[in-house]
């Protein structure tokens, strides 16, 4: 997958013993072909075709799904408060390396901060209702698998509190480089006309 500048120069995970980091595409790109990996691999052919029955959908497509959840989960990492956090563990430049292109990094109050899952929640329900048309107790009830992939939910009141603190989840070329992996990985994956169909479904 192509992605742009902007896109790629946000960090997904850190090492400061060595200074490296992984770039957020690389770490979304490998989750999600390690969920197909799983698929293929380990998950029973019976949990396969229970899943694509409860999607109306064929075992391929309830792949492609799985795959594409893999590999949006982390997409909240594209956010302030979450970029910040290379600064607190020495690793400036990386920081810096966003800043170059365009992605702005105010500081943020440790309580102000909002957690990266709770981004990637909002922004996949968002894309879900702007790009493909879903309505919002829909896309809501899409987006709440991203939000609890640390195993638990943010709440109604986390949630509210995030879309008030745009300057720490970030707006403009934040938002953009949200959507744009979220648009990526639907080609990747090759979910996107099956989503469309399945957020529409009452």
């Amino acid at each position: 997958m192509r992605w742009s500048a902007v896109t790629a120069s946000v960090w997904g995970k850190l090492d400061p013993e060595t200074a490296s980091w992984l770039p957020l595409t690389h770490h979304l790109e490998h989750a999600a072909a390690m969920a197909g990996l799983l698929w293929d691999r380990f998950v029973p052919h019976s949990l396969r075709a229970l899943l694509a029955s409860d999607l109306g959908a064929d075992p391929a497509s309830a792949r492609a799904l799985c795959c594409f959840y893999a590999g949006i989960h982390d997409i909240g990492k594209a956010s302030v408060g979450f970029a910040r956090m290379a600064e607190h563990r020495g690793m400036q430049f990386v920081l810096d390396r966003m800043r170059d292109e365009g992605l702005e990094t105010a500081p943020v109050s440790p309580t102000d901060n909002v957690r990266h899952e709770t981004v990637s929640q909002l922004a996949l329900r968002d894309w879900l209702e702007e790009s493909l048309g879903a309505r919002r107790r829909a896309a809501n009830s899409w987006a709440c698998v991203v939000g609890g992939h640390h195993g638990k939910n943010p709440t109604d009141v986390a949630l509210r509190e995030a879309e008030n603190r745009p300057q720490v989840m970030g707006d403009g070329p934040w938002a953009e480089v949200r959507r744009e992996l979220l648009d990526g990985m639907a080609e990747l994956t090759g979910v996107r006309g099956e989503l469309t169909r399945w957020v529409s479904q009452p």
